[in-house]
């Protein structure tokens, strides 16, 4: 797909190399620069563009990743950026590419360094130049973070408060289940001076405990009653974790916690050193915590009610083989996975610990720390007896098109939201995804602003990490009907294709970069696949698939 070039440089022009060594195989170079760094130069059909190497995400080197409709998707995470100049255009992630002008002279393609290459882009905010309107965001997630970001960018002079439970400023939630010992320095969505520089107030440890809608008013349960009046309202409150409590005999005990938080985080990775861990569920988070805790931990046993991890959404074919990649792997001797079953009880100490834990099929197991992965439910418990219309199935915070709810003035976004989508058979869905929540984020900022900007129908792209082994899902294959599977589960080098009526909703790869990010591009423009599969994948996979599930 792509390969490396140094660079000579004639007048203020760097060589990336002949326009003829950019054909149909090769439509990408990276341009080394003297000082280590490199630039991407990339061919489409309307020309040469050149923009940073690096996804701002998290580094990702944008030369394996797909290249389609004036973008370049990274092949890490699934954000897209817009070759012509820079911007990130689908998350995650919060900047732009650095972009270069290029010229074809002689047959050569040069590029032009207009700023240091290498380094990601924020784009023009403003500060505060007035105390009002008001916009008030519930949340510090990415949603909240975006929605103050775009808000600044699009010149908004008023004052930006963010109200959050937590009690640290932003950061990579998604991190904590990966690297549960992680410090915040490492997985800060922004650095303090961020939101100092540009005039972002955040209420730290102050959850929200009701809004007045009649007179615009969040209340604050932060020990002053502090009440906060709204020209603009942002629901970003995001998901809490379930968890047993007195539903089930000793789900209240001590050392039965359940991942939220940095705390969180921090005791499970600390409480987990020599112990028995038990990990109640099957999701990626149970999966996460798993991979990341069987070096520490004396044993770690994982319960689900599935028969292999991952349940009904990766197949139990995809599941039971990362399964075995775990259990194969360093430390794999000290996990076990029970399926199709659940705790029934748990048994404590003379200190209200929790000791053991039985199940419905009568087994028992030791376990000095107890972590719930059982789902997760929109914190929504603030907006009960209100105007704001919920799901009744699970509470999320039913939005329009518009993201807004049934309250005018009032916006919500991300996790804690049920929206329009043409991906899901019913026409809306709560998709629970960092890259989505994000662009909600934009998405509320633009229309708190009167831009009237429309839910984009952005491909969900989704991604994972066991015992080394990166699984990333493309796609919204809810309802799914049927698997094809190709490649070889025993080598980890395969994909896996959730149809309905013959028809892709989504794929899962595992090994073999960048296929998912060129199947999100395939499924964004809603390609009519000729074949019974798509040529993408049969071009990376030309033996039969193993059809079924």
């Amino acid at each position: 797909m792509g390969g490396g070039a140094s660079c000579a440089s004639k007048g203020d022009g760097l060589a990336a190399g002949k326009v003829a060594e950019f054909d149909k195989n090769t439509s990408m170079k990276e341009v080394k620069l003297e000082d280590g760094k490199s630039i991407l130069v990339v061919k489409t059909d309307s020309g040469f563009y050149a923009v940073g190497s690096k996804c701002t995400h998290y580094g990702a080197p944008l030369i394996k990743g797909n290249v389609s409709n004036g973008q370049i998707r990274c092949p890490w995470h699934g954000a897209c950026f817009n070759l012509a100049n820079g911007d990130i255009e689908q998350f995650p992630g919060f900047d732009s590419l650095p972009s270069y002008p290029c010229k074809v002279k002689g047959g050569t393609v040069y590029v032009y360094r207009t700023s240091e290459p290498g380094q990601s882009i924020i784009r023009p905010l403003c500060k505060m130049s007035k105390s009002s309107p008001v916009v008030v965001i519930i949340g510090s997630g990415a949603s909240a973070v975006m929605c103050a970001q775009t808000l600044r960018q699009e010149q908004f002079p008023g004052r930006i408060v963010l109200v959050t439970k937590d009690k640290m400023l932003p950061y990579d939630r998604p991190k904590l289940s990966k690297a549960p010992g992680s410090k915040w320095d490492e997985i800060k969505l922004r650095d303090p001076d961020f939101f100092h520089r540009y005039d972002i107030e955040i209420m730290l440890d102050s959850p929200v405990s009701k809004v007045r809608f009649p007179d615009r008013t969040v209340v604050v349960d932060d020990g002053k009653d502090t009440q906060l009046v709204y020209d603009k309202l942002l629901i970003a409150s995001g998901l809490r974790p379930r968890s047993y409590g007195p539903v089930i005999p000793g789900g209240d005990l001590k050392n039965i916690i359940t991942l939220y938080n940095m705390e969180d985080a921090s005791q499970i990775a600390s409480q987990a050193a020599g112990k028995d861990v038990l990990i109640c569920g099957s999701s990626f988070i149970a999966m996460e915590l798993a991979t990341s805790l069987k070096s520490k931990a004396n044993q770690v046993n994982i319960i689900g009610r599935s028969r292999s991890p991952y349940g009904i959404v990766l197949g139990p074919s995809t599941g039971k083989a990362i399964l075995n990649h775990l259990l194969e792997g360093p430390d794999g001797n000290k996990v076990r996975y029970w399926g199709i079953d659940e705790v029934k009880s748990f048994e404590g100490n003379d200190k209200n610990e929790v000791v053991k834990a039985f199940t419905m099929k009568k087994k028992a197991f030791d376990a000095q720390l107890v972590i719930l992965a059982i789902g997760a439910i929109p914190n929504t418990d603030f907006l009960e007896d209100t105007p704001i219309r919920l799901n009744q199935q699970d509470g999320a915070v039913c939005v329009n098109k518009f993201l807004e709810t049934s309250v005018k003035d009032v916006y919500a976004a991300g996790d804690v939201t049920q929206f329009p989508t043409e991906f899901s058979a019913k026409g809306r869905a709560s998709i629970c995804h960092w890259g989505i929540a994000t662009h909600h984020g934009k998405l509320a900022a633009q229309n708190m602003l009167g831009k009237e900007m429309t839910v984009h129908q952005i491909v969900p792209f989704f991604w994972t990490a066991v015992a080394g082994v990166n699984v990333r899902y493309a796609g919204y294959g809810e309802g799914h009907s049927d698997t094809a599977i190709f490649g070889s589960l025993e080598s980890m080098e395969f994909c896996t294709l959730y149809r309905r009526s013959n028809k892709t909703l989504g794929i899962a790869t595992v090994g073999c970069d960048p296929l998912a990010a060129q199947m999100a591009d395939e499924l964004q423009t809603g390609i009519k696949y000729k074949n019974e599969y798509p040529i993408t994948v049969l071009k990376r996979f030309p033996k039969p698939p193993v059809v079924g599930e």
